[in-house]
């Protein structure tokens, strides 16, 4: 979805941090899939949404 081409552009462009943390917003059900830099750490759901907190390898 929107989300990881957004992802996937904060990667190439050089935007991350080693050890950033990132926080994706997609409806529930519909996690996304993270560039193997981004390491899920947890998921939170609210609703009918679900919160995707990863962290950016170093």
């Amino acid at each position: 979805g929107l989300g990881e081409r957004a992802l996937g552009s904060l990667i190439s462009g050089g935007w991350l941090a080693a050890g950033a943390v990132i926080a994706v917003e997609e409806r529930k059900g519909m996690r996304p899939v993270l560039p193997d830099r981004l390491k899920a750490f947890d998921v939170r759901a609210y609703g009918d949404t679900e919160i995707t907190f990863a962290r950016a390898a170093g």
